[in-house]
Order: C-alpha cells, then sequence, then structure tokens
C-alpha cells in the first residue's frame, strides 16, 4: 500500500498474479487457441486458492493443470506479454507510473483549456479521490485508467464533432467496446463517467446550449450504447471462445 494506510487504496496483486500466469502459461496449443482460451494455473488444486502461489507454481513449472479463463478478451496481453520480454514486472510498474501521470496531465490541462479551468481542477479531484496515485503499481487497475484517459482525450480532439448528436454515441460506442476486450473485473464504469461528463460539459458551453432535458435524455443515449458495446464485445468472447474451445465458457 504505497503512499497512504488504507484499504480503498489496497494494489490488488493477487488480480495481477493471474494476469502474468496467463502471459506464461503456453501448453502444447497454438498462439490462437492460447490467446482464446486464455489459461492460467490458478485451480481448486492449487494451495490455499492464492493466484500468487499458482504463479510461482507455474515459473517453477511443477505442472498444474490449466484452468481456462476464456469469458473474458484479455486484451491487456497484447501490451504485457511483449513488454514482458523487455522488462520485469517492477520495471513495468515504475513505466506505468511515468505514462499514466503524463498522460493524467495532458487530459486535465486539455479539459482546463477547452471546459474551464474549473472543469478540470474537477478532473484532477476526480482522479485523487479515486486513488489514481496507486493504480500505475497494478496491472489491473491500468487497463481502465488507460482507456478512461485516452477515451477523454478523443472526445476533446473531436470537440466541433460535439453538437452532433451522432459523435459522441459513436465515441461511447467504441469505447464500450475497448473497455471489455481490455477489462478484467476491475471498474469498468469509469469508462463511461469521465468521458460521458465531458461530453456534457462541452456541449453545455456552446452557443445556444439545450435544455436540461435535452442533455438528459443525450446522457442515457450515451450510457446505452456504451453498455451496448461492452455487452456485445463481452459476449462476441464468449461465443468465439465456444466454438473455437467446443465448451461452454
Amino acid at each position: 500500500q504505497p503512499f497512504i494506510e488504507s484499504e480503498a487504496y489496497q494494489l490488488d496483486n493477487l488480480t495481477d498474479a493471474i494476469m502474468l500466469d496467463t502471459s506464461v502459461v503456453t501448453g502444447d496449443r497454438s498462439a490462437f487457441q492460447n490467446a482464446i482460451g486464455s489459461y492460467n494455473r490458478l485451480t481448486a488444486a492449487t494451495p490455499g486458492g492464492s493466484p500468487i502461489v499458482a504463479l510461482e507454481r507455474t515459473l517453477e513449472d511443477r505442472g498444474d493443470p490449466e484452468y481456462s479463463y476464456a469469458y473474458y478478451w484479455h486484451g491487456y496481453q497484447t501490451l504485457l506479454r511483449p513488454a514482458l520480454l523487455l522488462f520485469r514486472y517492477t520495471d513495468i510498474r515504475w513505466l506505468n507510473l511515468v505514462a499514466l501521470s503524463v498522460l493524467a496531465l495532458v487530459v486535465t490541462a486539455a479539459v482546463a483549456r477547452q471546459a474551464g479551468m474549473a472543469a478540470g481542477g474537477a478532473l484532477f479531484l476526480a482522479l485523487a479521490l479515486c486513488g489514481f496515485f496507486v493504480v500505475p503499481f497494478s496491472l489491473q487497475f491500468s487497463s481502465v485508467a488507460y482507456v478512461m484517459l485516452v477515451g477523454t482525450l478523443v472526445v476533446l480532439l473531436f470537440r466541433g464533432s460535439a453538437t452532433r448528436s451522432a459523435a459522441p454515441l459513436e465515441i461511447l460506442f467504441a469505447i464500450g467496446m475497448v473497455t471489455a476486450f481490455v477489462d478484467l473485473l476491475t471498474a469498468p464504469l469509469l469508462t463511461l463517467g469521465i468521458p460521458l461528463v465531458v461530453v456534457l460539459i462541452i456541449r453545455g458551453k456552446r452557443p445556444g446550449a439545450g435544455a436540461w432535458r435535452t442533455e438528459a435524455v443525450l446522457a442515457l443515449k450515451l450510457s446505452a450504447v456504451w453498455a451496448v458495446g461492452y455487452v456485445a464485445s463481452w459476449v462476441s468472447k464468449a461465443l468465439l471462445a465456444a466454438v473455437v474451445l467446443r465448451s461452454d465458457v
């Protein structure tokens, strides 16, 4: 628990161990089958049921039984596996700290510039209260943080399109799909909440801003398309895994 002693800001080392274990376990399968199956060695036979123990036993090549965690995409693996070829787990944590800190500052500055200092300050406060300072040290937390920040930046870059009702709908739909691709039981609603608020703030500052009822309806639409993107992406993995693995995942 860096910086402060509070259970609300603990690192999720257990889920990180599952992610690392999934990066290591390959077996006698093709790369495609490994990607769809998302195998690790955390099973009922693992002593104490601990993912950290399972990871230790995997690294020691104990030959433990494998478990398919196939009902998630585990999209974080597309970056984690190459990173592990170049860096240690500790190095990745510090690289995350730099990358996420820079990205958060860029997004906060962009919000302050386009939506006002109050909005920029509110975003900074929101990130601080949600424990952003511990996020880079957990792989599990980092995925949705990247999606949330990049999604918000996309909303800001397409500020001119915010007056079109279709533009933010398309962006939130894509964010929902990407969230399901990389998320692993984290806090997916972060990727909806922050970009959604930024969209509404930008629309509220344009000349001739609509009535609050109009904006409330838009907020419901944006939430709905985000949910459709998230669920469609998640369900598609389950269907694909069922076909490839020939089992009900």
